[in-house]
């Protein structure tokens, strides 16, 4: 690995061009070299604007679901079939289903029930995962698709989701220049929710907040 392309990848990074950092590591992916930490981020990027190539990030993510960061992969691949394009092969789901015991696992598959209009089921997984960990995005989920909670339960509801965020404008946050640090940041802001922009948190607060 050349030091000219780690620092283009560090300054891509650093100023958020996911079109140049994707430029960067696609062809590392299909040349069979790049790490899995690089794999998992170009198909991150590839799912996000102005890229938006939904079918190169599930292929990217279907290669790794066999692999060292398969959780990952699974857990991306099933954001990008409940949230963007719910078509395509669902082999994420035996993956997400080999952990049991992961709060995360059982959120995108009640993500994933939604999707597919099983109510049922959106809610069952939902309120599992919430008995194993509970974290912004799966509270926020539990008080969008729960119609019959009480007043008491949906405010310790969102009480317990803002003790968790710990960035309410996202937006500013200092830079990261590293790609795990570029992965983590996406995976607070976009799965578990723990950095939300201000206008996310503007949007969450006015429908779940106090009045």
């Amino acid at each position: 690995m050349s030091s000219t392309f780690v620092e283009s990848l560090r300054h891509a990074i650093e100023v958020a061009d996911n079109k140049a950092v994707v430029n960067l590591l696609e062809p590392r992916v299909k040349d069979g070299v790049a790490t899995e930490s690089e794999k998992l981020l170009c198909g991150v990027l590839l799912l996000m604007p102005p890229l938006a190539d939904y079918e190169a990030a599930a292929a990217i993510f279907g290669c790794m679901l066999d692999g060292e960061r398969r959780f990952e992969a699974a857990v991306w691949d099933a954001y990008r079939f409940a949230i963007l394009m719910p078509d395509g092969d669902q082999s994420f789901e035996r993956v997400l289903r080999s952990s049991p015991r992961s709060a995360i696992a059982a959120y995108m598959l009640s993500l994933v029930a939604d999707a597919q209009g099983d109510a049922p089921l959106a809610i069952n997984e939902n309120a599992r995962s919430l008995a194993l960990r509970r974290f912004p995005f799966n509270v926020s989920n539990s008080l969008k698709i729960r119609s019959g909670l009480g007043e008491s339960e949906k405010d310790d509801l969102w009480r317990s989701a803002c003790d968790l965020i710990v960035s309410r404008s996202a937006e500013s946050d200092s830079a990261v220049s590293t790609v795990e640090g570029a992965l983590q940041r996406r995976w607070d802001n976009l799965i578990v929710g723990t950095r939300l922009t201000s206008q996310l948190w503007a949007e969450y607060n006015k429908a779940f907040g106090a009045p």
